[in-house]
């Protein structure tokens, strides 16, 4: 007899929008992106794209020497 039993595979969670995290196509990663410095744990694709990255670069911009003007 053939066993039919199946093991439940956790997905992890987005800390931003608490949507699943989806497997990378190809590589198979499925624990999505580093969520720093918006969340402590990790974020999926749109999270990434849409609000980690844009807040990575707001940090840098404020952190970012001025010229003097002459």
């Amino acid at each position: 007899m053939k066993n039919t039993k199946t093991r439940a595979v956790e997905r992890p969670v987005c800390s931003i929008c608490d949507g699943d995290i989806d497997p990378q196509v190809g590589s198979g990663w499925r624990w999505g992106h580093n969520a720093q410095p918006v969340t402590d744990g990790r974020c999926c694709d749109l999270c990434n794209t849409t609000v980690v990255i844009p807040a990575r670069i707001a940090g840098m911009i404020k952190r970012r020497p001025r010229e003097d003007s002459k």
